[in-house]
């Protein structure tokens, strides 16, 4: 596909948007009497917000980003222009209440702002005069008396901590219908500076800048500041002297390059001054670049002199030689690439994917410019020739290491100059475009881009370690989306994790202050993070603290409590905050003591304590906030498929306060006196065990000597009474007096059973009752 063919199916974020027009009808014309556009979202004599009747709009169409339209103010009865934002859109809300403070003559004012039916829309004054672009060209005579006072208002803006990010001739405004006065307007995609560095950011939205108007820095992933503006300014003047933009009719890629190369075309009207002006705001280094001070003394008729040997540095190349030279001749394969960088933009041009697997290309790199560039083609060679796809890319990106990372969806193509810019379009839950991204990422095509064109710099290899590192624990299918958030978190450490809309966190310790003062709100976010490995990815990717048991500790929650979604949200929140109470009976429970002398407190609460063992509840709370040190001894209890709950409880009840009193076992009757047992004639008697303390009683029976002839039923007892069976019988014993006794032991303690019994013996004349006196008191 050639470059021209390419350039139709360009994003919308590098294509020109139409500018919004703000135009006042005569003054004869009652605003109720214009046509509706009905190409916008509100038509004619709609509100937006609740007091803004549309007269007029979307004026120059619906842009990207949103819609303009020519309001009246009801309440104040003024002319204001209100632009609509797109459902997923709106501007930072750090610029938001900066830009209300505003005030400078060269500046469109914010008056306004609010939600109406779900989109976001500001309120501005409105300019009469219309837009720049649509009164061009602009002799230099004009410009110069324009300049002054958009650099004033350019500094002013600096001065807040602004960087407007998008100085383009489309959002140059006249406030009047005279055009004697040009403004500044849309500051939609501003960064916002950290005033006390007096340094900037690296911007995070470059995705939304027009190229045409970008400077380096903003393509390159640097930092920006206020000197970014002025570039965009020294374009702009050349677009509103000649008419167009001078990189008119160039696909986007050659406007990279022009940008990245300082190679801007001048118009040959222009004068020896004005572009002497024009060359020191578009200078590739950001230091020696033109600001405030340059141009105002340039105004003032000062000679000032431009810096010798401005030629853009290799930030981010290879060690190839990128400038061409008549010495060494053009690609053989394709004589329009006489550099790497040029090959590399040119790829699509011809059968470049059998000409690198048939070694034409490393050959020419070899013989003609690095030998160690080649040796890196070599290996795409070797390790890639059955995916022939990535080793294409990964040649584009080692050629020309600026290249920008593309994702074409059935609707649009997006081109991401920095790892900044594709994280943010991740975070902007777009199930197309992320589908796309986690694709790129499996089939390694990311890792291609930020290998060869080193986009995370001396972090690069690690960042590659760790993609590779997601793909070794995770699988396409067994993980959708769970990779993507991984691979979100790894691209920006930084990002703090989003528990709702309004709420993040930077540090997991910041869990416990938010969870005491939105309880129900915080619940569901760490239930969802936790279940979606959201947390987890998270705390992987910062790498910050002790992560690795934070971690595994994650995981085995998650697990544990698959079915008790709201005890693992809790494990969390005490793992990370122990001092957060235990919920009980409308209780904050501080310690376990506490706990365990409420649930003894009554038979409701002690049903109570029963459902949250059976649930999991006192296990979380004990072991995450790391009340009991040894943890086997506590799940050997709980695992016991031979104890009951109520038994499981008592016995934890006493392990978390010693002072508690153990049951106490009483047996009623005392002794078991059977008599005479005849053969063939078994004889029952039954016993009671009561508790005659607190808690829950337990425990098993078993004979002291031998139990020849009797049987129990049951040889295990709980609860506070239970009725015991014993039976004798006389089959197979040998006549004459038996005693033997059962032993009953419980957590109560232990207790004696005496049993005693006679069989008879049929020449034996003696009474029987006088044979078990005889057991019981022997005669002399």
């Amino acid at each position: 596909m050639s470059n021209n063919e390419d350039d139709s199916r360009i994003t919308q974020r590098y294509q020109p948007q139409v500018t919004q027009r703000f135009e006042t009808p005569a003054t004869d014309v009652d605003p109720l009497d214009i046509k509706p556009n009905t190409a916008g979202s509100f038509s004619c004599n709609e509100f937006v917000g609740n007091h803004f009747r549309v007269l007029e709009g979307p004026l120059g169409g619906a842009t990207g980003e949103g819609e303009v339209y020519r309001c009246l103010d009801e309440e104040q009865q003024r002319i204001v222009a209100v632009k609509v934002y797109r459902n997923h859109s709106r501007p930072k809300e750090s610029i938001i209440k900066s830009l209300h403070g505003l005030c400078h003559p060269s500046l469109i004012r914010l008056l306004d702002h609010g939600n109406w039916n779900g989109r976001f829309y500001e309120v501005m004054e409105f300019c009469e005069g219309g837009v720049a672009s649509e009164h061009l060209p602009i002799p230099e005579t004009d410009l110069i008396v324009f300049l002054k006072p958009i650099i004033n208002g350019l500094q002013y803006c600096h001065q807040q901590g602004i960087i407007h990010r998008d100085i383009k001739p489309n959002n140059l405004f006249f406030r009047d219908l005279s055009r004697q006065v040009l403004i500044i307007g849309d500051f939609g995609i501003s960064s916002y500076l950290e005033t006390d560095e007096q340094a900037v950011r690296v911007t995070h939205t470059a995705a939304n800048l027009t190229l045409d108007y970008a400077a380096p820095e903003l393509l390159d992933g640097h930092a920006v500041g206020p000197k970014t503006d002025f570039y965009a300014l020294g374009i702009t003047l050349l677009h509103l002297l000649s008419g167009k933009s001078p990189f008119a009719g160039l696909s986007n890629n050659d406007i990279l390059v022009a940008h990245l190369r300082g190679r801007i075309s001048f118009p040959e009207n222009i004068s020896e001054r004005f572009a002497t002006l024009i060359k020191g705001l578009t200078l590739f280094d950001v230091q020696a670049r033109w600001g405030h001070e340059e141009i105002s003394r340039w105004l003032q008729g000062e000679t000032l002199d431009l810096p010798v040997n401005q030629i853009p540095s290799e930030r981010h190349s290879t060690a190839a030689q990128l400038e061409s030279s008549p010495s060494k001749p053009p690609y053989p394969g394709y004589s329009n690439a006489r550099t790497p960088m040029e090959l590399g933009l040119m790829l699509n041009e011809f059968d470049a994917t059998k000409q690198l697997f048939r070694g034409d290309i490393r050959r020419w790199i070899f013989d003609y410019f690095d030998p160690a560039l080649a040796e890196r083609i070599e290996v795409i060679e070797e390790t890639l020739a059955n995916k022939p796809e990535l080793g294409l890319l990964k040649l584009q990106y080692i050629l020309n290491p600026r290249s920008p990372f593309t994702i074409e969806s059935a609707s649009e193509k997006l081109t991401f100059i920095n790892l900044q810019d594709l994280a943010q379009a991740i975070q902007q839950n777009n199930l197309e475009l992320n589908t796309i991204i986690e694709k790129k990422f499996w089939d390694h095509h990311l890792d291609a881009w930020i290998e060869g064109t080193q986009q995370a710099g001396e972090r690069t290899d690690e960042l590659l370690s760790r993609l590779a590192e997601i793909r070794s624990r995770m699988s396409p299918s067994g993980h959708k989306g769970i990779a993507l958030l991984a691979l979100l978190y790894v691209l920006d450490p930084s990002l703090p994790l989003q528990l709702t809309p309004k709420l993040s966190i930077k540090d997991p310790a910041e869990l416990g202050p938010l969870f005491l003062k939105h309880s129900r709100q915080i619940h569901q976010a760490v239930k969802q993070c936790i279940y979606n490995h959201c947390f987890e990815e998270w705390l992987r990717a910062g790498k910050t603290g002790d992560w690795h048991r934070h971690v595994a500790f994650i995981e085995d929650t998650r697990l544990r409590y698959l079915d008790e979604k709201e005890v693992g949200a809790y494990a969390v929140l005490w793992h990370f905050q122990p001092d957060i109470p235990f919920p009980f009976k409308g209780q904050a429970i501080k310690d376990p003591k506490q706990l365990a002398t409420l649930i003894d407190m009554d038979a409701d609460s002690w049903g109570q304590g029963e459902a949250l063992l059976n649930r999991g509840w006192i296990r979380a709370w004990l072991v995450s906030a790391e009340w009991v040190r040894n943890l086997s001894a506590l799940d050997s209890l709980l695992l016991d498929t031979n104890m009951t709950t109520p038994t499981k409880l008592e016995a934890l009840l006493k392990q978390l306060n010693p002072d508690l009193a153990p049951p106490e076992i009483q047996i009623q009757p005392r002794t078991l006196t059977f008599g005479n047992i005849e053969a063939g004639a078994p004889r029952s008697r039954t016993f009671m065990i009561e508790n005659h303390s607190r808690g829950h009683l337990a425990g098993s029976i078993r004979f002291k000597d031998y139990g020849f002839g009797i049987t129990v039923s049951p040889i295990k007892f709980e609860g506070n009474t239970s009725e015991i069976n014993v039976t004798v019988d006389a089959i197979n014993l040998e006549p004459g007096g038996y005693k033997t006794a059962l032993i009953l032991e419980s957590n109560g303690g232990e207790a004696e059973l005496p049993i005693i019994f006679y069989v008879k013996d049929e020449e034996d004349n003696d009474p029987w009752w006088q044979k078990v006196f005889d057991l019981i008191s022997p005669r002399q």
